[in-house]
């Protein structure tokens, strides 16, 4: 966070953190805010403490001085299993207490906490968790500019949930790996995995589009595999890049094309497929792909980045005649 430090809090801070917490709360009551008002009266502070003994407690310090706070736990209390059920995969961070001096208030600092956590949270989880009072609009649209999800509502508190840009970085290293392994090994089983029943694609050949759903694109697959089966042929897959697009879809760019006895083809095809995180696994939701490209004398690096800038043209002329196929 630039201009302020983030420390984990100390049982020296206990004083400094209940008393914050408990201004934030007289804020909130002032303000006709349902939130926190258990906290006046001493409700979770022996919780607070011992969040702050366990180190799950973190302060935000402007020029040495606490300006904020929050709690950053790896395992679910009471409160949580209440408000999100009970999880069994323990695959989820959740976030408690996340709080700000009123006066430092509208600076910007909660939105620096939220990316400060993924950025520096030394956890493999997945998932991002926290609650808040469903009434407080406020604080429900806070969460929803930062890119949480929301989940639904438990006994008046709206439930959110962010994938995490490490988890995504990892998890999605791994899928794209087995997919391209998957494609080369031509193995139709292992590539089912990673296509979702609702896929989408748009194929452009020689000026000419074609759109197909997941049957057409198995076939498709079945056709191709069936074909080079038993023949001397390799294909070649080349990464051209990985975009993240949001919080759960990541695209990735791949050139594809063939060694036919030995002889590279004078062709490729560029494929756009954009993955989505579904329940936890990557599934390939969408694929553009602009094939039939022939391989020039110039270098590749030139001709990839010729080929996806006309790509992307494409792509997005045919989102403004079409949006539900792209």
């Amino acid at each position: 966070m630039k201009g302020f430090d983030v420390i984990k809090a100390s049982v020296k801070d206990s004083e400094d953190i209940l008393s914050l917490l408990k201004e934030v709360a007289y804020w909130l009551k002032d303000n006709e805010i349902n939130q926190w008002g258990y906290l006046l009266q001493g409700g979770d502070d022996s919780e607070i403490l011992q969040a702050i003994e366990n180190q799950d407690t973190f302060i935000v310090l402007k020029d040495d001085v606490m300006v904020g706070t929050f709690t950053l736990s790896t395992t679910q209390s009471e409160w949580d299993q209440h408000i999100f059920g009970v999880d069994g995969t323990n695959d989820s961070l959740y976030i408690h207490r996340l709080a700000v001096f009123p006066r430092y208030m509208g600076k910007g600092i909660g939105k620096s906490i939220l990316e400060w956590i993924e950025e520096n949270h030394q956890s493999k989880k997945t998932y991002l968790k926290l609650d808040c009072v469903a009434d407080n609009e406020r604080l429900n649209k806070f969460y929803r500019e930062n890119g949480f999800t929301y989940m639904g509502e438990t006994d008046s508190h709206s439930k959110y949930q962010k994938i995490l840009n490490k988890a995504i970085n990892q998890s999605f290293r791994t899928c794209l790996e087995s997919f391209i392994n998957s494609w080369k090994k031509s193995s139709l089983d292992d590539l089912k995995k990673w296509i979702s029943v609702d896929y989408q694609a748009r194929e452009v050949r020689d000026g000419e589009i074609v759109d197909f759903g997941y049957e057409e694109s198995i076939d498709g697959w079945e056709h191709a595999f069936n074909q080079f089966l038993g023949n001397d042929v390799q294909w070649v897959l080349t990464e051209v890049g990985v975009i993240s697009l949001k919080d759960n879809e990541v695209m990735a760019i791949l050139r594809a094309s063939l060694i036919m006895e030995g002889k590279p083809s004078e062709t490729s095809n560029l494929f756009f497929e954009t993955f989505r995180m579904e329940n936890g696994e990557w599934q390939l939701v969408r694929s553009y792909i602009e094939a039939g490209l022939p391989f020039a004398t110039r270098k590749r690096n030139l001709i990839d980045q010729e080929g996806i800038s006309n790509s992307f043209r494409n792509i997005m002329a045919n989102r403004k005649e079409d949006r539900t196929t792209i």
